[in-house]
Formats: structure tokens, C-alpha cells, sequence
């Protein structure tokens, strides 16, 4: 069990290859068919949102503020688990990560809230994944997996989001605030996500999906007074 506890190890280099356009990209698609939960999708809904929802408290902020964080719930009359994940790149709201398991760590165990599922609810991804399923259905709806054993099987997706418009955002930089402007201009995102499943006797008995994303930017600098580029 000790793969499947909460751990996001995703090493992205910018600029790099790799990383398809969105239009293009198919294999994202699959990914995106899979990244939401309950109602709760990554990199767009927050920690906030299901404490709201679901009750529990939020996630402390580690003191080393490059871990994870994560909440908890078991499921009323059921013997599985869901584990939330923030934390990424200091961002402590975003939602990165999901994980539904029948096994977690005791020390987990006991920091989770119950949660009764709605009628309309169940443990299943917007893609049709969830607990029970053998390994030809996972294979109908991920495809085959770049690494696999008889017990865990892992995807890993890769996209380029480019932005219609570039994001631009501005500030004072400088001694005091009072030398020039600083422009971080983004035109688009690396994305990288990855799924992870584990079997017993070839039935699913859990899995996790986790989402990261790095800003494809620029920085430019302009003279505070007379606004000409300065570099």
C-alpha cells in the first residue's frame, strides 16, 4: 500500500517536448473524461469548496511549505475512503489530487470525516472509473498504461494549454517599490497529470488522479517614469 499514499512526484521541464496542444491532444482528453469526482473537478474547484460540502476541516499548511496537503472522508455504509490533495507550487486552496481507496494508513485513518453519499452520488469519475472494475474495463476507458505490474498500473498525460489572449499582470519592483514596472506575461500552460490504479485478484481496490500545471511566461521591465522596456 505503501505506492498509494498521497505522494505527487511530477517533474516538469519548460519548454520541453512532450507536451501536444490541446486541440490535438487526444490522450488529455482521456485524462480530462477522469479528473473529476462528486462533483469536484482538479485545478478548478477548491479545498474550501468541499469542506463546504462535505464538512471536515481544512488541511493545515505544512511547515515545509513544498508537501502536499490533504483531506480525508470514509463513506457512510461503505467501506472506502477519499482522500483530497492541495499544496501544489504553494497553493493551498486548489484542488490537485483525489485518491478512493478500501486501504489507507491508520495514522489517515483517524483525521477522516464521514461523509453519506447523496442518492444521486457515487464514488466514480465523470470518465465511468471507480472501485470494482476489472482490468478490461479500466482498459476501455484509459487505454494501456506506460508502466504496469500485476498490481498497479500508472498513466501519465501531458498537454499544452495556449491562452487566446496572454494573461498580463504588472507591479512595482525595485528599491522600495519605485525603480521600474515588472510584466509577467503568460501565454499559455504546461499540464501535466497522472493516474494511478491498484488491483487485488485483477479487480480494481483503488486509485488516485493528480493534475499540475507550470505557466508558459515571460518577464519584461519598463522604466517607471518615461515606461520604455528597459529588458
Amino acid at each position: 500500500m505503501n505506492k498509494f499514499v498521497l505522494t505527487l512526484i511530477l517533474v516538469l521541464s519548460a519548454y520541453s517536448s512532450g507536451y501536444a496542444s490541446s486541440d490535438s491532444n487526444t490522450a488529455w482528453g482521456t485524462y480530462k473524461k477522469n479528473n473529476s469526482i462528486i462533483g469536484f473537478k482538479l485545478g478548478e474547484s477548491t479545498i474550501e469548496d468541499i469542506a463546504g460540502k462535505m464538512g471536515g476541516k481544512l488541511p493545515s499548511k505544512p511547515e515545509d511549505k513544498h508537501e502536499l496537503a490533504s483531506v480525508c472522508f470514509n463513506v457512510f455504509d461503505k467501506p472506502d475512503y477519499i482522500i483530497f490533495s492541495t499544496g501544489v507550487r504553494h497553493d493551498y486552496s486548489t484542488l490537485y489530487g483525489f485518491q478512493i481507496s478500501k486501504n489507507i494508513p491508520d495514522i489517515i485513518k483517524s483525521t477522516c470525516t464521514q461523509y453519506k453519499l447523496a442518492k444521486n452520488e457515487d464514488l466514480v469519475t465523470n470518465g465511468g472509473l471507480h472501485i470494482g472494475q476489472s482490468k478490461n474495463d479500466v482498459l476501455r476507458i484509459l487505454t494501456n498504461p506506460i508502466k504496469k505490474s500485476s498490481q498497479n498500473w500508472t498513466w501519465d498525460y501531458k498537454n499544452y494549454q495556449k491562452y487566446d489572449t496572454p494573461k498580463v499582470s504588472s507591479s512595482k519592483a525595485g528599491p522600495t517599490d519605485a525603480k521600474y514596472i515588472m510584466k509577467i506575461i503568460s501565454k499559455g500552460a504546461y499540464e501535466d497529470s497522472s493516474i494511478s490504479i491498484e488491483f487485488l485478484n485483477d479487480i480494481v481496490v483503488g486509485y488516485s488522479v493528480h493534475y499540475f500545471a507550470e505557466s508558459d511566461f515571460k518577464i519584461e521591465h519598463y522604466d517607471i517614469n518615461t515606461g520604455k522596456r528597459i529588458r
